[in-house]
């Protein structure tokens, strides 16, 4: 995980995630499938300003030559890329019953306290229970390989 200073990707996190995400993965890729090391790579993915600038296509073309980026189409992401189409829906939703499911539980103790149901949905309380919902939501979706199969059959 990273991060930066307005939590939108830059320059800096592209490039720390080509270096520690995606090169590991294809070269985990290239073994599993027994392909030639220099095995090249199409990326696909949106057209972000950062992805799009100068500076990225510079940085790839002098650093990771074998990685051929291929963009989607701006306002198609929901059509054609396979991580929208399969998993950001569903993920959502499992996400938002780890919510629901902290939530009823908060009142529940309340009601059963005797108190006044108050939540306090500032996000000093509510950030430090986030990792754990995605985790839930990735645990709750990441093992639905029929969904991930007819995903890619959509896109």
């Amino acid at each position: 995980m990273t991060f930066s200073h307005n939590h939108w990707s830059t320059l800096d996190t592209c490039k720390e995630f080509v270096e520690k995400i995606l090169l590991p993965y294809k070269d985990s890729q290239v073994e599993l499938l027994n392909l030639p090391v220099m095995q090249d790579m199409v990326w696909l993915i949106d057209c972000w300003s950062v992805h799009i600038s100068k500076e990225f296509w510079e940085w790839m073309k002098n650093h990771h030559p074998k990685i051929h980026i291929l963009y989607i189409p701006i306002n198609c992401t929901s059509i054609y890329q396979p991580i929208d189409v399969i998993l950001q829906q569903p993920s959502k939703h499992e996400f938002r019953q780890a919510f629901n499911k902290y939530t009823m539980e908060a009142m529940t103790k309340q009601l059963k306290g005797g108190e006044d149901v108050h939540m306090n949905f500032k996000m000093s309380k509510l950030k430090p229970h986030i990792c754990e919902w995605l985790y839930v939501a990735w645990e709750n979706v990441s093992n639905r390989i029929a969904m991930v199969l007819k995903g890619w059959e959509q896109t």
